[in-house]
């Protein structure tokens, strides 16, 4: 189904919601006297769980928890939309009508641009200062592939192609940050694409690196998204590591304050995946919704999470919501501010205080 915001074609997926049959019960105390109806079920409610290109790990993450709650919720419901990325979901969701809007859960971004689109920083053109954070069921891990054996610097990337992710993905900013802390960014030619197409970008000599991003559902476990499998499965390849140095430069941002360096060991994935240690740089996942979203709804979004983790890892697995996870990966790097009334008393009636 496609639909047209702001002159941006949106596909929209629409997962399967089986009915949800209701049956009223009556009470009745001695005699027919003092008849009590039980209480009327919550009307069901339909989550947009607005999602980056479907090659990506964050809509495999969007999709796995919809499903869950049509399976298993019986009120919560969600369908995915597909977008370019974060930038382009809170450009399109901030001009839905008022009703449709507070349902509409953007994520997984990058912390980085959740603080751009609240604070107006660019990408984004205009302030958006009702963007509330809700959750964060894992932590990015970008850096910067390579087939090519002589490439093994960043100097070595001067004059040459390098493919970042599409105009509008949350990812983009971190890509352009990598480049501008080695100081290269203006003497390297962006190509601008879906990651879907990175593999035969490099295979034919389009570009010689590409931006990748893995995925950390938890401190220590790591997932790579289909893109990054069809790279590893194309030719012997190598990133060029990302320094502590280089991460401290990428932190005088505002936007990239709460970015911390990181190592995905050998063999992780696998034998032979990676081939060896990566440096990276690690940014928060976060899901955002609107400040007027109705807290019950947010609340009950992220208890539904936390209980139906098991059946979201079925849909995509090493990927299960804790509420544990967010408060350790998100320790210090949240402003109270910016959570979501209806996620912050979640928060604090499970006892987890890890904002700033």
């Amino acid at each position: 189904m496609q639909e047209e915001r702001r002159g941006i074609k949106v596909k929209r997926i629409l997962i399967t919601v089986a009915s949800v049959v209701v049956a009223s019960v009556v009470l009745v105390a001695g005699g027919g006297c003092g008849t009590k109806t039980a209480a009327k079920p919550h009307p069901p409610v339909n989550l947009e769980m607005m999602a980056p290109p479907s090659s990506t790990g964050p809509y495999a993450e969007a999709l796995a928890e919809g499903n869950a709650l049509n399976k298993n919720h019986a009120w919560l419901k969600g369908s995915v939309v597909e977008t370019k990325g974060l930038e382009e979901a809170i450009a399109v969701a901030a001009d839905y009508p008022a009703d449709r809007k507070k349902l509409a859960i953007m994520g997984s971004g990058f912390q980085h641009a959740m603080v751009q689109a609240i604070n107006g920083l660019p990408p984004f053109k205009k302030k958006y200062p009702d963007l509330k954070y809700i959750a964060s069921y894992g932590a990015g891990q970008a850096t910067i592939i390579t087939y090519d054996p002589n490439i093994n610097s960043p100097k070595d990337l001067i004059g040459k192609k390098v493919g970042l992710f599409n105009i509008g993905s949350s990812a983009l900013p971190l890509g352009e940050a990598i480049l501008r802390a080695w100081g290269i960014l203006d003497q390297v030619k962006v190509q601008n694409m879906p990651p879907s197409q990175f593999k035969d970008a490099l295979k034919t000599g389009q570009v010689s690196a590409v931006h990748v991003t893995f995925t950390s559902p938890a401190p220590g476990k790591f997932i790579a998204a289909s893109y990054i499998q069809e790279i590893a499965a194309g030719g012997k390849w190598h990133t060029i590591p990302i320094t502590a140095d280089d991460v401290a430069k990428m932190k005088k941002d505002t936007a990239f304050s709460g970015s911390k360096s990181t190592t995905i060991p050998a063999n992780t994935l696998g034998q032979g995946f990676p081939p060896e240690d990566i440096k990276a740089v690690q940014d928060l996942n976060v899901l955002n919704a609107w400040e007027a979203a109705d807290s019950d709804v947010i609340y009950e979004f992220l208890k539904a999470m936390n209980d139906l983790g098991a059946e979201v890892e079925k849909g995509m697995p090493g990927f299960k919501p804790n509420v544990n996870v967010t408060a350790e990966l998100a320790k210090g790097a949240i402003p109270k501010e910016m959570i979501h009334a209806g996620a912050l008393k979640f928060y604090q009636d499970n006892k987890l205080e890890f904002w700033k």
